[in-house]
């Protein structure tokens, strides 16, 4: 697991400083508290990481930093893992 110590020090300085709780769920507002239960076990089901972190693998080059309104490529060839157990 990434700890923030791995993250270099202006990015470390960003996000303790960015206001997270602006963009949380609220009660009583459908649209950031909407769930959808699930039909059939978990492990039925087929699961996909969509995320805006900028992931990428150790063999990947990583995504630009420089770019002014960023990197807007994408990774698209991450493993598939048959089962998961955390």
């Amino acid at each position: 697991m990434a700890r923030l110590d791995d993250v270099d020090l202006a990015e470390r300085l960003f996000l303790k400083g960015y206001p997270f709780n602006r963009y949380g769920p609220r009660p009583n507002n459908p649209l950031t508290t909407a769930i959808t239960p699930l039909r059939k076990p978990l492990s039925n089901c087929s699961v996909a990481l969509v995320t805006t972190a900028g992931l990428s693998l150790p063999d990947q080059p990583p995504f630009d930093v420089t770019i002014r309104m960023g990197d807007s490529s994408f990774r698209d060839d991450f493993p598939v893992l048959e089962s998961f157990t955390p």
